[in-house]
């Protein structure tokens, strides 16, 4: 082939290679346009916290409550009872990860939910769902470890990752979780996501039937939840004795007489 045959090649493969980029680029934008406007959201908290006043301790609630997994390290629970505060109030409510996907057990529940129980707090148990994995084979992992019993709270489906499903099978997904958990547990589970995930659901009737534990920490963004909200979690900056680690901070939207409503007969 001639030079001159060659430089006219060339624009037109760097156009097509081009114009690839940016529709693939613009798919996984469209498909993940959620998880993009969360982490931008994080990230420009991080670098400018003063642009937010909300995302502080001061956020007021009457019942405060806390959120662990293996992340916080071992936890000295005793002192999280005797000295724990969040805004002056004792930590009434705890919620533990315990398992997700199919066959993933988190390494501290055992010892997070037995102390805990031990020294009094109200336990929630959460399962991070994982959409590729069958919804029946997460719930059998869940239902198999989790151990609620009657005065915990409802059981917990966090969803944060939305994978590459369809979206019909996505949500087809989640709800078939759900309705597992309330059928074994006789009381509507509790569905934990923020705000921007929440948007793609309220399509579906189904799933506004659930109560919410919404991870927001903006005040404003989670006021269009205020008739479905139970529980917000407000921070994941949080110190509390007894835990060495930075900690996700947790207000229920009620008072103590309303917290019985969410918890397991």
């Amino acid at each position: 082939m001639s030079s001159i045959g060659r430089r006219k090649r060339a624009p037109l493969i760097f156009t097509v290679v081009f114009v690839a980029i940016i529709t693939l680029t613009a798919y996984f934008s469209w498909r993940h346009i959620d998880i993009i406007r969360y982490f931008v959201h994080r990230i420009e908290y991080r670098l400018n916290p003063s642009k937010f006043p909300n995302y502080s301790e001061k956020v007021l609630f009457d019942i405060y409550g806390i959120d662990v997994s293996h992340h916080n390290d071992v936890i000295d629970w005793q002192m999280v009872r005797e000295k724990g505060k969040i805004n002056d109030k004792p930590i009434s409510f705890v919620f533990i990860k315990a398992t997700e996907g199919k066959s993933f057990i988190d390494k501290r529940f055992t010892r997070n939910i037995s102390e805990a129980r031990k020294n009094g707090f109200i336990v929630g148990v959460y399962h991070f769902y994982r959409p590729e994995v069958n919804s029946f084979e997460q719930f059998t992992n869940f239902k198999t470890n989790a151990k609620l019993k009657s005065g915990d709270l409802a059981p917990v489906l966090d969803v944060e990752v939305r994978g590459n499903l369809p979206y019909s099978r996505y949500i087809q997904g989640i709800q078939n979780m759900l309705e597992l958990m309330e059928n074994h547990y006789g009381i509507k589970p509790i569905l934990y996501t923020s705000p921007s995930y929440y948007a793609s659901f309220m399509q579906y009737p189904e799933l506004k039937k659930y109560p919410l534990w919404i991870a927001s920490y903006t005040h404003g963004s989670v006021r269009q939840f205020n008739d479905i909200q139970a529980f917000h979690q407000y921070t994941d900056q949080g110190k509390v004795a007894g835990i060495k680690t930075k900690v996700d901070l947790n207000g229920f939207k009620g008072d103590k007489l309303k917290l019985q409503k969410y918890l397991i007969k």
